[in-house]
């Protein structure tokens, strides 16, 4: 079973869990985090987010305020 590493995508800042020297180290940041769980299977993807996207607003722009 391959040795698998948490890596950080530079372009996105998604989360993944690769074998180790599978992956071009010039577009990934290799984190200091458990690549796999207790059972010995890879973490799944930590997609980063933003708060707009959480909240819905696809667009990126600040939410109209609530008339009264």
């Amino acid at each position: 079973m391959p040795e698998y590493v948490r890596v950080k995508d530079k372009q996105t800042g998604h989360e993944f869990s690769l074998p180790d020297g599978t992956f071009d180290p010039d577009s990934v940041t290799v984190l200091k985090k458990d690549a796999v769980d207790p059972g010995g299977d890879p973490i799944p993807v930590k997609y980063k987010t933003t708060v707009a996207e959480a909240a819905g607003n696809k667009s990126g722009a600040a939410a109209s305020p609530k008339e009264k």
